[in-house]
C-alpha cells in the first residue's frame, strides 16, 4: 500500500519545494487548492507548477476549485 504526504509550499522556493517531494520520492502531486496561483510567488501558478514537475518526472493534477 502507498502512502500519503501533504505539503504546503509557503514562501519555500521552487528548487526546495521539489527537493523535499524528491526527497521523498513522491511522483504525483496532487494540488487542492480552491485557487490553484500564487499572488507571491508565480512558480507556484498551475501552469507553471505542472510545467516544473513533469521536467522532474512528477505527475502533477489539479484537483481544488477551478
Amino acid at each position: 500500500m502507498g502512502h500519503l504526504f501533504s505539503i504546503g509550499h509557503g514562501n519555500k522556493d521552487i528548487e526546495l519545494f521539489i527537493q523535499e517531494l524528491k526527497s521523498f520520492n513522491i511522483g504525483f502531486l496532487i494540488d487542492i487548492r480552491t485557487t490553484p496561483f500564487s499572488k507571491w510567488n508565480p512558480k507556484f501558478n498551475q501552469d507553471m507548477l505542472k510545467f516544473l514537475l513533469t521536467e522532474q518526472g512528477i505527475k502533477y493534477i489539479i484537483w481544488g476549485k477551478n
